[in-house]
């Protein structure tokens, strides 16, 4: 097997180098004629003195510490596979000088010619192309070799080129042996026909994105990325090429790619990737992998499981044959499928922030984490002397790898007293008779026969001293809101239908009022984002059978979660840590209160809230 791998390679080096050549003879080199403004001649040079002098059309310096700067001109073509810029090179080093160009330059208004066949290639002593992105290269048809035979070089940064008028890539990276990075970006490339051997023989690259270039065009991309030993990860994502996608990797193929990134309207072939076995795959560890690909998305899911979908190479390949573009809805990300289930990762912290008006911290920051796709929910917890006015960011998702905030903010309470009448009248104003605004004028008042029953009356028709100013009230009916205590068609503002619990409007109150006839009213702010009167004050009714406390007020023996509930290890719901889903049954130990809210303690230890739009009590 070794020797047939060492005759295939062999083999591959020699039609990459007849590829390479392209009928040229590789010694036919000659030096491009120097117009010195400086001579070169022996001296003690320091790093400010420096050579100049043109080439086509541009200007070039070399300071003594080997930098070359072009600017303000059009570079030459050359016919042969070495850079117009070789020459100066070399003289440079062959003269008294005796300075090794070590970086490249890009200056102002640089422009490569139509033709930039190997224009920057086969400069062995270049180790570093600075400003590479500012080459004007919007005139440039053939980027043949344009970059190719450069050992030195690390990176190559293209991003932002204007390639439309480009047809041919070949070999443009081609034997870049030390080249690790290569950045291309979204290039436009709508004339773009040929790609041969244009990564061929980089030995160094592990990781390529290729799903920037506009593919729809290409007939030939034959041999792309030969003998690019060391790729692990390839993006071909966006690719459209006309022909199909054959002899990519050339002859010898890639033995390290693990993870790839196909194009439902991309054609491959058979054969174009090698099988996952231990003979293409020296890395591949059967005790760790099953040989099979997997799609990134069920990297959670165990090997085996009924339903997810694991493909050797040749199944793969014919997933991208061409016939099941109605199965394929988008770029699709493969990878080695390992026989252990690898935990999921936790993804970035979810930063809770609470600030006043003016962006001043009045409590201080949260963070909830969690692992990658588990859900989250933020509340906004109550804090004396403000009222909730704003809620920046989204209270409830999943966590993903980017860090998210929200942000609660509170406006400060203005010095306000309890409108309340005096306790020992004899009659007690009541709610409305319809509540929910079936009537659009004030009631009559109900006359109890002692403060006792009065005060019996106001607990059964949910009173205000129940739910005391700065507490929240959630309408459980169809309420109105209204400008006044007084309510009439006339001042009502709007309508809050009924809602669903996990959907029941929500109103902190500020004060108790009465109307002109004495009824007891809440002015209260609402706090509804997306309401057309968010962070307004108006009137709502007090009859408990339509506005309730929005925190529970008695112990039940359990709940169940009607929306995601966390879990926290303190009665400030602080430190996160469980999250419960919809539909879980939790048992209460005890009914705790904190300022103006409550909290469930469970069984377990843990805090939850006990607003009643979260849960609901069981037995």
């Amino acid at each position: 097997m070794g020797g047939n791998n060492m005759r295939m390679k062999t083999t591959t080096a020699l039609l990459l180098a007849g590829l390479l050549l392209g009928g040229s003879q590789a010694g036919n080199l000659t030096k491009q004629a120097l117009t010195l403004t400086t001579p070169i001649v022996a001296q003690a040079a320091t790093t400010k003195d420096a050579l100049s002098g043109t080439i086509g059309t541009a200007t070039w310096q070399v300071s003594s510490d080997g930098n070359l700067t072009l600017s303000n001109g059009t570079l030459p073509s050359t016919t042969v596979q070495t850079s117009p810029l070789r020459a100066i090179v070399d003289q440079l080093v062959a003269d008294p000088t005796n300075i090794t160009v070590t970086q490249l330059t890009i200056g102002k208004q640089v422009k490569a010619p139509e033709n930039s066949y190997y224009l920057l290639a086969n400069l062995p002593t270049v180790t570093q192309f600075n400003n590479l992105t500012d080459l004007d290269v919007s005139d440039v048809t053939d980027m043949n070799g344009m970059l190719a035979l450069n050992p030195g070089i690390t990176t190559a940064d293209i991003t932002g080129w204007d390639t439309r008028n480009v047809t041919t890539m070949d070999a443009m990276f081609n034997s870049d042996s030390a080249l690790e990075t290569v950045k291309l970006g979204r290039l436009e490339t709508p004339n773009l026909t040929r790609m041969q051997v244009m990564f061929a023989l980089d030995s160094h690259l592990t990781d390529l994105d290729l799903s920037g270039l506009d593919t729809a065009g290409v007939t030939n991309n034959f041999m792309m990325l030969s003998n690019d030993y060391n790729l692990m990860n390839l993006n071909l994502g966006n690719w459209a090429a006309e022909t199909p996608t054959n002899y990519l990797m050339g002859y010898t193929q890639i033995s390290n790619l693990r993870q790839l990134t196909l194009s439902p309207k991309m054609t491959l072939n058979q054969g174009t990737f090698l099988n996952l076995d231990t003979t293409h795959y020296p890395l591949l560890d059967t005790e760790i992998y099953t040989g099979k690909w997997e799609n990134v998305q069920d990297k959670y899911v165990p090997a085996g499981t009924p339903g997810k979908r694991a493909y050797t190479t040749s199944e793969l390949e014919a997933l991208y044959d061409g016939t099941h573009t109605d199965e394929l809805s988008g770029n699709e990300t493969y990878q080695w499928e390992p026989l252990l289930t690898p935990e999921k990762e936790n993804g970035a912290p979810v930063t809770v922030r609470y600030h006043d008006q003016d962006g001043k911290t009045i409590k201080e920051d949260d963070q909830l984490t969690g692992k990658l796709d588990e859900t989250f929910t933020v509340e906004a917890p109550t804090i004396d002397g403000y009222t909730l006015q704003d809620t920046q960011g989204v209270t409830s998702g999943t966590y993903t790898t980017d860090p998210q905030s929200v942000t609660f903010v509170y406006q400060k309470d203005a010095d306000e007293s309890l409108n309340s009448s005096s306790s020992s009248s004899a009659t007690t104003p009541s709610g409305d008779t319809n509540s929910g605004g079936g009537s659009s004028t004030d009631s009559s008042s109900t006359t109890g026969s002692s403060s006792a029953g009065s005060s019996s009356s106001l607990e059964s028709s949910g009173s205000a001293n129940l739910v005391q100013p700065k507490m929240s009230v959630t309408a459980v009916k169809k309420i109105g809101f209204y400008r006044t205590a007084t309510f009439s068609a006339k001042n009502r503002v709007k309508w809050f239908p009924k809602q669903t619990r996990a959907k029941r409007p929500q109103f902190v109150v500020v004060k108790t009022a009465y109307s002109k006839k004495g009824l007891l009213r809440y002015q209260v702010k609402d706090v509804n984002k997306g309401s057309k009167t968010y962070g307004k004050r108006g009137y709502i009714t007090t009859q408990q059978a339509y506005v309730k406390g929005t925190y529970a007020t008695t112990k039940p023996k359990a709940i169940k979660v009607v929306k995601g509930l966390n879990g926290y290890r303190d009665v400030k719901l602080s430190h996160k840590q469980t999250h419960y889903r919809q539909g879980q049954r939790l048992a209460v130990k005890k009914l705790v209160r904190h300022n103006l809210t409550t909290r469930y303690l469970l069984k377990n230890g843990q805090y939850v809230s006990a607003n009643l739009n979260f849960s609901q009590a069981v037995k």
